[in-house]
């Protein structure tokens, strides 16, 4: 498999958890917010943000974004896997075939156990 196809579905897997974690930022903020009754002081970009008066609405208004946000990320993650999964399938064969045969001696493949013959006799 060309490096550049693997290196693309590796940054497109990156970008999809990243665009779960972004999903999900709306969501901890609501709930945060929603927990206390005030601003959160310790994050101070947060305390800009109005604080709202959370009805059911607000909050489902509020994370359906981030919702559909994680699941787009989460598809374009889950996309990456057969390829991602084909290279590692290549890589360990590469490894076996090495392991194998790289030796100086040959080695015959064969299937199953050694099959052991008896000499055929004349019937009496």
């Amino acid at each position: 498999m060309k490096s550049a196809v693997i290196r693309r579905a590796q940054l497109a897997r990156i970008f999809g958890l990243a665009l779960m974690l972004a999903g999900l930022a709306p969501i901890i903020w609501l709930a945060l917010n929603s927990a206390g009754p005030g601003p959160i002081e310790p994050w101070a970009p947060l305390r800009r943000l109005p604080t709202l008066a959370y009805s059911s609405l607000v909050a489902l208004v509020v994370s359906l974004p981030g919702l559909a946000l994680m699941w787009l990320g989460a598809t374009l993650a889950a996309r990456q896997k057969d390829v991602l999964e084909a290279n590692r399938r290549e890589k360990q064969d590469r490894l076996r075939r090495m392991r194998e045969y790289g030796r100086e001696e040959r080695v015959e493949p064969f299937i199953g156990s050694p099959l052991t013959l008896e000499e055929d006799r004349e019937p009496r």
